[in-house]
């Protein structure tokens, strides 16, 4: 899923991926050296700040809020 959100600092793109094993889809990407994936990291870096380096793989995720929890409690 894309998502697009106007922002009084501007708009804001959001991605949303799922898979099977996230964790190792990341790190496979990340690493990949296919003509195609490194166009592709060439043009997010574009689109993203100096400081996000896309052949690292993204650090875990921490979940701030579980909606189901809160639905199990009700």
């Amino acid at each position: 899923m894309v998502t697009l959100t106007e922002t009084p600092d501007g708009p804001v793109g959001g991605v949303y991926l799922e898979g099977v094993e996230p964790f190792e889809s990341n790190r496979t990407f990340a690493a990949s050296t296919d003509p195609f994936d490194v166009a592709f990291k060439q043009e997010l870096r574009t689109l993203f700040p100096p400081c996000i380096d896309f052949s690292q793989p993204v650090s875990g995720v921490t979940e701030i809020f579980d909606s189901h929890a809160l639905v199990r409690r009700t």
